[in-house]
């Protein structure tokens, strides 16, 4: 609907002509700007309405300047005083459609809709909607939001475009719906006298563009005393219409007179313009309001439609030309047909399909339909959809394979069932139906480790006898199991599972387990007389007693293991050997030595375990361990003595530097973590020469 003229005629017949000359001015302004301002990415949009009380429209909710877009879900917002959304239909988002109403008593509709296997781009309808007015007057948003997804179900972003629902508060509105029709077609439309407060008759002049839309009749509504129609401005697109109910005044939602329209252009529109003189059965003056129409004929469909078949309960659509897997009962198709990729789709006409030699068969209209195929073999079904406007698809077909499952089974052997690595076993497959030996089929032997040396792989195909029987040699690799497996593959079979392991080889491997629990991955632990773990960044007090507790871990093929145990203590120019042992381990043994520092100088040393074996041990390089620790005394001046010579002096802070940039050379006598952030760096030693400086401001930590 295009506008309204108020009751103040003259007047509002002016307004109305100053609008529409700025509303051309902006139509032309804004298709000046096109080419410098494009219509957001997969915008969502719904057009403002404007009805009179109680009238309906079916309007589109669009999906505009889709980049790619499968389906998705809008919800549609509005004030359930003023309007009604009472139905909605499929747009081209056509596979599913979903309408939740729940919501429609507090103005919420929402609406899913999706296309199986597709994404559509460019300008498309998500879904229409009916719009009846059922407040007396007012306005309200008609919201949106959206969420929109791929066909693969990846999220794509959304915009919105709301619009506003008008309820006309006028009387007496002389009105005209908008008219789609297709090219030659003709169409019965009512002009409309809405909300009129006793009206005995009047003229009604529609103006139209002569060379897209032609009035060939009229006849009489409401007002059916007199009914004069003047077609001498037909060619010029203007028709006077007058019509009178003698001796009444008629009141409420009537039918002016009904005009017969003929779409005579080939596409394209024009404005169903609408002026209006009424009067009452006395002939006294009655305002009027007038609310105009748009005839459109659309572009000629000229694309073919579109057929998509699928096997319920997957809603994947199968590409022409496939083949599909056996199946061992009936197949049923599922056809799904449309017309929507033209600019003007005019509609699926039928869809024709054979299933194998047999003839065509035809299927009117556009509602989903199926078939089933029961034939034993293998059945080529062919099809293709024909469209109103004589669009043809291209032939499409679909091999649909049936067979009865064999009552097969497979029995499967090794002998030996343990071997040694790169020794044979000889696997026996025998094949059988019912009791009877299956002679001629192919078998096919796989595994996961080691090979069929006749093949040089792990897959072996071999033919059964007259017994049924299929043999092949197998060559194990080094894993410790191979599974291997025999297939038929004529029908639904058993697969049989055989494990064949390898000979036990002896292997000696014994190490000192660095994941061993407190140990840091240093596989040395260490311990306080008050069973406290010393963290690797902790100094040891000389003359306290501590605990160096490891994990020897026998890794081998051989238990028990017969296993030397030395641990020993040493700087660069010293050493001790805290203890030396042999112990039989079978999984593993825990160590646990005592170590006095009482007499120790403070510095760096090397704590070293180490675990060996007579036999040759196949990893020797994990057998021996160390961990690094520092003694410093008793005693000592409050933290920050890092050379030891009892005061914290900026030779600590030098001290504290040199250690961090050669610890082997340079030991401390005090925690070097003196910021408490993080470990020992340059930053403590700045910060241990920021407190001789200004102790009260930099304090020592801890």
């Amino acid at each position: 609907m295009k506008k309204a003229y108020g009751k103040n005629g003259e007047k509002m017949k002016k307004t109305l002509y100053i609008s529409l000359v700025l509303g051309i001015c902006t139509v032309v302004a804004v298709s000046m700007m096109q080419p410098a301002i494009a219509q957001a990415a997969n915008t969502v949009s719904i057009e403002d309405v404007t009805l009179a009380q109680g009238a309906s429209k079916d309007v589109p909710i669009r999906l505009l300047n889709s980049t790619g877009v499968g389906g998705g879900t809008v919800t549609l917002t509005f004030n359930p005083s003023i309007v009604n959304v009472t139905s909605a239909v499929k747009g081209d988002f056509d596979s599913v459609l979903n309408v939740d109403y729940s919501g429609l008593s507090t103005g919420t509709v929402n609406i899913t809709a999706m296309k199986f296997g597709q994404d559509l781009t460019g300008d498309l309808t998500f879904a229409t909607v009916t719009l009846n007015a059922v407040g007396s007057s007012g306005s309200c948003e008609l919201g949106l939001s959206a969420e929109l997804s791929t066909k693969t179900g990846a999220p794509v972003s959304a915009n919105v475009d709301s619009g506003t629902f008008t309820v006309l508060s006028y009387d007496n509105i002389v009105s005209i719906e908008d008219v789609t029709l297709a090219q030659g077609a003709s169409k019965d439309v009512p002009i409309r006298l809405l909300n009129s407060t006793g009206v005995g008759g009047g003229t009604v002049t529609l103006t139209f563009n002569p060379s897209i839309v032609n009035v060939t009749s009229a006849v009489k509504g409401d007002f059916d005393s007199v009914l004069n129609v003047d077609y001498s401005g037909l060619s010029t697109g203007t028709v006077n219409i007058t019509a009178m109910k003698f001796g009444q005044d008629l009141t409420g939602d009537l039918t002016f007179a009904t005009v017969t329209l003929n779409a005579v252009g080939s596409s394209g529109s024009c404005e169903l313009g609408l002026s209006a003189e009424l009067s009452t059965k006395t002939g006294a003056p009655v305002s009027a309001n007038v609310d105009s129409g748009t005839f459109t004929i659309p572009a000629a469909d000229t694309k073919e439609p579109t057929t998509e078949v699928t096997v319920p309960p997957d809603t994947t659509p199968i590409p022409s030309g496939t083949t599909l897997d056996w199946s061992d009962s009936p197949v049923m198709l599922s056809f799904h047909r449309s017309d929507n990729t033209g600019a003007s789709p005019s509609g699926v006409n039928y869809t024709a399909y054979k299933v194998g030699a047999v003839s065509w068969v035809t299927k009117s209209g556009e509602d989903d339909f199926t078939v089933n195929i029961t034939a034993e073999g293998e059945t080529i079904v062919s099809y293709y959809s024909v469209d109103n406007a004589g669009n043809t698809e291209a032939t499409k077909d679909v091999n649909v394979r049936i067979r009865t499952p064999i009552n097969r089974t497979v029995s499967l052997s090794a002998d030996p069932t343990t071997i040694a690595p790169d020794d044979v076993s000889e696997i026996t497959a025998i094949v059988m139906e019912a009791e009877n030996p299956v002679e001629n089929v192919n078998v096919t032997f796989v595994t996961d480790f080691g090979t069929f040396p006749d093949f040089r792989d792990t897959t072996a195909t071999v033919a059964t006898n007259e017994r049924g029987v299929a043999i092949v040699n197998f060559t194990a690799g080094t894993e410790e199991t191979a599974n291997i497996r025999a297939t038929e593959p004529n029908g639904a079979l058993n697969t049989t599972i055989v494990t064949v392991k390898e000979a036990v080889v002896e292997i000696h491997d014994v190490y000192v387990d660095t994941g061993y629990t407190g140990t840091h991955g240093t596989g040395i632990r260490i311990d306080n007389a008050t069973v406290e773990q010393v963290d690797l960044d902790q100094n040891l007090t000389i003359g306290e007693t501590y605990f160096v507790k490891f994990k020897v871990v026998n890794n081998g093929t051989v238990a028990p293991e017969n296993v030397n145990v030395t641990v020993t203590v040493s700087n660069e120019t010293w050493s001790e050997e805290l203890d030396n042992y042999s112990r039989t381990v079978n999984e593993y043994h825990l160590g646990n030595e005592t170590w006095n520092t009482t007499g120790l100088a403070p510095g760096n040393y090397t704590i070293t375990v180490n675990a060996s074996i007579e036999n040759d041990d196949a990893y020797p390089g994990d057998n021996t361990v160390t961990r690094n620790v520092v003694t410093v005394r008793a005693g000592l001046p409050k933290t920050g003595d890092m050379d030891g010579v009892g005061a914290v002096t900026f030779d600590d802070a030098l001290h504290l530097a040199r250690y961090v940039i050669a610890p082997e050379l340079y030991s401390l006598h005090a925690d070097g973590n003196v910021d408490s952030i993080d470990d020992v760096n340059f930053d403590d030693a700045l910060y241990l020469a920021r407190h001789v400086i200004a102790p009260d401001i930099y304090p020592l930590y801890p």
